[in-house]
């Protein structure tokens, strides 16, 4: 529209932010990664660009792509609390959604929500059209490296489409270089907008947050269980270090990453060796990584977390049967070995079992604090306070299942005062369990 290009459009009913409007003036006209801190407003950069789009190109197709369907739904109603695009010209597009309502979804509407998925399928099967798409927003773009669905949506339309606005968004770029670069090639990025929580212009919208780190020593039955573990890795260590594929023979601080690494220069540095020799190397290599990732877990997450780990790996050897590497079989039949896990589940069934002294100090942290809310509450209904009491909350980050599932027993003898809930994703590992659906977990985040 001739007209209504020459103008772009900013609301006045959200609070003025500086840096919303400069970075949203700038991704009008530039391919823009937009990386701003949580809770900052990503979205209403997102919306208003959106908007404007949606004035400039009367016939123009506006995509927005989110990893997971409960984010398309939030960035929906963002979108139509913050902007003025009607409904009736927005969709949501799922897999559930039949090819004849995408097909005619396409032809009606303006507007679309979809996982990259979805809207890679469409490509694929021609229901979109490459040449009405004006502008594609893309959620959590760091995602966007190899052969993310993101990436291949870009390849997809870039082919037959080469006008078109990409406005990536992310609150967390990437903590390396070549993972930020592989994102602005492959999401064709031509201009960076970033913002730490020590920027100037967003310092005055940032919660006050503290920080406070407490090293915890590990247990004596964590320490002997590192130590009788370290002996049988060291094996195998060992004997990549004796034919000088690796250099490290202390278990403790081998990770999965240097292994992999040393193996593959191993590999193009003896592309001729004898094969059976290769054979054994590899199968050292590979029993190796296997074991040091339980006890990098060990360490970090303590005996439960290992011992699901290694019990898991274990178990899946034995149904491989004999297509294992003899490495591996070796480690099996491991005498050591058995004598370990036997160890490791006597000291689980004790009744005062703690897998790892953080859960105890965790504990004490998290009593304090509702200890110290409700003295709080009870001295402000004490002086006749007017104060509206408030309930407290707090929320436990931990990486796997396992841990999770024993912080909740944990706090659960604390209760009432303590009403803990696991949650959990959807298990992406054999053996994980069963997860929350993304559904269930938004239910969860709101109770």
């Amino acid at each position: 529209d001739p007209e209504a290009i020459k103008t772009w459009i900013y609301p006045t009913n959200c609070s003025a932010r500086d840096y919303q409007f400069n970075i949203t003036q700038k991704a009008l006209f530039s391919n823009t990664l937009v990386a701003l801190p949580t809770g900052l407003g990503k979205t209403l950069i997102a919306a208003v660009v959106m908007f404007n789009y949606f004035r400039w190109f009367p016939e123009g197709k506006i995509v927005f792509m989110a990893p997971t369907k409960p984010l398309v739904a939030q960035q929906i109603e963002a979108c139509y609390k913050i902007t003025g695009i009607p409904q009736a010209a927005t969709v949501e597009l799922t897999g559930q959604t039949t090819p004849e309502m995408r097909r005619l979804s396409w032809l009606t509407r303006r507007v679309f929500f979809l996982t990259p998925q979805v809207m890679q399928n469409d490509l694929n099967r021609g229901t979109c059209p490459h040449s009405q798409v004006v502008l594609v927003v893309v959620d959590e773009a760091h995602r966007g490296t190899g052969n993310h669905a993101y990436c291949e949506v870009v390849r997809e339309l870039r082919q037959q489409n080469e006008h078109f606005r990409i406005l990536a968004l992310t609150a967390t770029p990437g903590a390396e270089l070549k993972t930020v670069q592989a994102v602005v090639q492959n999401l064709l990025i031509s201009r960076i907008e970033i913002r730490t929580e020590t920027s100037p212009d967003i310092k005055p919208y940032l919660h006050q947050r503290e920080l406070e780190t407490i090293k915890i020593a590990k247990s004596e039955i964590i320490q002997v269980v590192e130590n009788a573990f370290s002996k049988i890795m060291g094996i195998f260590l060992g004997r990549l270090c004796r034919e000088r594929a690796f250099y490290n023979n202390d278990a403790p601080t081998v990770t999965s990453f240097q292994l992999m690494q040393a193996r593959d220069r191993w590999r193009n540095e003896n592309k001729n060796i004898d094969k059976f020799k290769a054979a054994s190397i590899e199968g050292a290599f590979g029993v190796a990584m296997s074991l040091a990732s339980p006890l990098q877990l060990l360490q970090k997450y303590g005996i439960r977390t290992f011992y699901a780990a290694l019990t898991r790996y274990i178990e899946e050897g034995r149904k491989e049967g004999s297509r294992i590497s003899q490495a591996r079989a070796e480690l099996l039949k491991s005498s050591e070995l058995a004598e370990l896990v036997s160890t490791v589940e006597a000291h689980m069934l004790q009744p005062d079992f703690v897998s790892h002294p953080k859960v105890d100090h965790l504990t004490a942290i998290v009593i304090q604090h509702f200890t110290d809310h409700e003295e709080e509450m009870r001295r402000q209904r004490r002086e006749g306070s007017t104060v509206e009491s408030r309930e407290t909350r707090a929320m436990i980050f931990t990486q796997f299942r396992e841990s999770v599932e024993e912080i909740v027993s944990m706090l659960d003898m604390h209760k009432p005062m303590v009403r803990a809930m696991s949650f959990v994703g959807q298990a992406g590992t054999k053996g994980g369990g069963k997860g929350f659906t993304q559904k269930e977990q938004l239910q969860v985040n709101k109770r």
